[in-house]
Formats: structure tokens, sequence, C-alpha cells
């Protein structure tokens, strides 16, 4: 027999316009959130993604998302490079060839793989 996750006797959230829960046994939060942050995190719908300061390493995760190649980080040292920008969901040859540029980062393609390495000087 399987325990179930959520107890009967959890108390439940309400939420209002403004916030967001993150949900996790045993503690689910609450929080407000901006009109931006709500615009932002819903970009994805049309067609666009943002990011504001992330690290690359949840960058690259985010962006597989949109695409059947694997992407990889050649380089432990690129993981927490901050991304910042507003991206096309249909693009991702270019938000990669964007990152190269500003990062100073190389890119590697194969047909299923693009590996992302520190430059060489």
């Amino acid at each position: 027999m399987l325990n179930p996750l959520i107890q009967p006797q959890a108390n439940p959230l309400t939420l209002v316009q403004g916030q967001k829960s993150l949900l996790s046994l045993p503690n689910s939060t609450v929080e407000s959130i901006s009109q931006e942050d709500i615009s932002s995190d819903l970009s994805w719908r049309e067609g666009k993604i943002v990011f504001r300061g992330e690290a690359l390493i949840d960058v690259i995760e985010e962006v597989s998302r949109y695409t059947d190649k694997t992407l990889v980080l050649g380089d432990t040292s690129l993981a927490n490079m901050q991304v910042a920008g507003l991206f096309n969901t249909n693009d991702v040859d270019a938000l990669i060839a964007t990152l190269a540029d500003n990062l100073q980062i190389s890119t590697d393609y194969t047909d299923s793989t693009i590996v992302l390495r520190p430059r060489a000087l």
C-alpha cells in the first residue's frame, strides 16, 4: 500500500493575484511576485525566454527544453557565469551564438550535441 504524498490533515494554501507558491513537502511557501516577474515567468507562451542574471548552468537546463540537441558545459568554470537577455525559444542556435559572443565561450556542434567551453585566448 502506498502512502499518499499529501496527508488529509495538511493545511490548504490560498493564493491570490500577485502570489506564487513553491509546493514542497513538508513545507510549502507563498510569496508575492511582481508583475515584471509574472511577465518574465510566462514569456514562454509568446515564444520568448527571459534571463536576468541566472547562472549559465541553469540557462542551459532551461534552453534544453527548446531543442532536440543536448547542451553540455565542457568546463565547470562556466557554470556560474551570469546570463541576462530576452531570447526567442524557436531559435536556440541564435541564443547559443549570442552566449558565445557575450561570454567569450566557444561552441562545438555535432548532430546531437552542443558543447560550450571557455574560448582560447
